[in-house]
């Protein structure tokens, strides 16, 4: 896995993330994998917001998401690469 972008978002609270180049070990296909750290409730409240908008959105100028799980405090956000 390469990561390629590190980045905090604040609005109420610091939230750190970064994004990596992960391989799908059966297929070959690459994929960007988005991990958030998520220290309270209402900061998972507001990304799922964001992937529920961006699976139900399907357009070629929109990166769509493949899947997403919350794990061990994380959030994991599994997106295509746009080309």
């Amino acid at each position: 896995m390469t990561t390629f972008r590190l980045g905090t978002f604040n609005r109420e609270h610091l939230i750190k993330w970064f994004v990596s180049q992960a391989e799908n070990k059966e297929t070959g296909q690459l994929a960007a994998l988005k991990q958030v750290d998520i220290n309270a409730e209402d900061e998972l409240d507001d990304f799922m917001v964001e992937v529920d908008i961006l699976t139900e959105c399907v357009h070629n100028n929109i990166v769509g998401i493949k899947e997403a799980f919350f794990f061990d405090h994380k959030l994991w956000v599994s997106e295509w690469i746009a080309d």
